[in-house]
């Protein structure tokens, strides 16, 4: 009879897809109380977490989910990472289709991360196609037979050499988009010389409006510019998106110059990391290989609130602590920079064949 783990616990719905993937990953149950129980409109759970919470299911064996009545209590006891198996939730060939319905508000991106996250450490493939009406464009991603994450060593920042971007119209006029770039191009043109922003026009995505029958509505109406920034140190890039709101009255120079000013500030923050990829590095470089892996960070993105959270989450998982101290360039200490040690634990996946 194997014994009885007590879940960790923890409250509220902040960091909750990283506890979930923590705990998946460790194989540690999870027990979250007070998810937006002070919520009086809509309490507990919101859809894009019951959508995470969906898909971590399909991509494991034996995983148990209980969530209250109301939605403001979640128990998670994880299971094995088995990816996309045929015959259980994917097809024959090994795709697994998830599907999001149109209550989820946040970006794929936010389920993609979780993928790739757990993909590593999964004892087959791992190929997810995302559909539905919460997908404006469906891709399907394959991630083969990963190993444990390599050691990381990054330790200089190097300086920015070129930005590319993508300039994107959905569901309304590509002269946004020549908007967009010009007014970014207007600002960052002063410092980088090499900027190239491809420009991107699609339709908007029809789906049911759920009022009469056959009736559609359009979904994804907007525009928007991601931004990314490459140094010239091996593997360090800065990247910022901006996009117009939901409510709209926002024009795509005010969108333009928004990106442009995001990516100025992530490169200011310095470090080999941008805040936006933080905590998914750090988390990898935990979960990886047993070596000590190091990486330049820049003080206001490792003292964010995030990274803070997410090294309380870590330890309330048993992790080791990360080392810090103040990064030097030739001898001289780089004002606002630290490097980061990591130990990793070497989680594997047990179901994984060796050799």
């Amino acid at each position: 009879m194997e014994p009885v783990t007590k879940p960790i616990k923890f409250t509220t719905h902040k960091s909750l897809a990283n506890r979930l993937i923590l705990a998946t990953l460790h194989g540690r149950p999870i027990h979250v109380s007070q998810i937006r129980a002070s919520n009086p409109t809509n309490p507990g759970l919101a859809p894009s977490e019951i959508s995470l919470l969906r898909l971590l299911e399909s991509l494991t064996n034996g995983s148990h989910i209980e969530i209250s009545y109301t939605g403001t209590t979640l128990l998670y006891k994880p299971g094995l990472i088995t990816g996309s198996v045929p015959g259980r939730g994917a097809d024959a060939h090994g795709i697994l289709r998830h599907e999001v319905d149109g209550r989820v508000t946040r970006g794929i991106s936010y389920l993609v991360l979780a993928v790739c996250l757990l993909a590593p450490f999964s004892k087959g493939k791992v190929n997810v196609l995302f559909t539905g009406p919460g997908v404006i464009t469906s891709a399907a991603e394959r991630w083969g037979d990963v190993r444990l994450p390599k050691t990381v060593h990054m330790l200089r920042s190097g300086r920015v050499k070129r930005i590319r971007g993508v300039a994107y119209a959905t569901g309304v006029s590509g002269g946004n988009n020549a908007r967009m770039i010009e007014v970014a191009r207007g600002v960052l043109n002063r410092l980088v010389g090499d900027i190239y922003i491809f420009s991107d026009v699609g339709n908007a995505q029809l789906i049911d409006s759920g009022k009469e029958p056959g009736e559609k509505k359009k979904v994804g109406l907007g525009f928007g510019l991601s931004l990314v920034a490459e140094s010239t140190a091996p593997g360090v890039i800065y990247s910022a998106d901006a996009a117009s709101g939901a409510e709209g009255g926002e024009t795509p120079e005010e969108v333009g110059r928004r990106a442009a000013y995001a990516l100025l500030e992530s490169i200011s923050r310095g470090g080999c990391i941008s805040s936006e990829a933080a905590s998914t590095v750090l988390m990898l470089m935990s979960m990886g290989s047993e070596d000590v892996g190091r990486v330049q960070l820049g003080r206001d993105v490792l003292a964010s609130e995030e990274i803070i959270q997410l090294a309380r989450d870590m330890g309330a998982f048993g992790t080791a602590g990360w080392g810090i101290r103040d990064a030097t360039e030739d001898g001289v200490k780089s004002e606002g920079q630290l490097i980061v040690s990591v130990v990793g634990s070497g989680i594997g996946n047990v179901g994984r064949k060796i050799g």
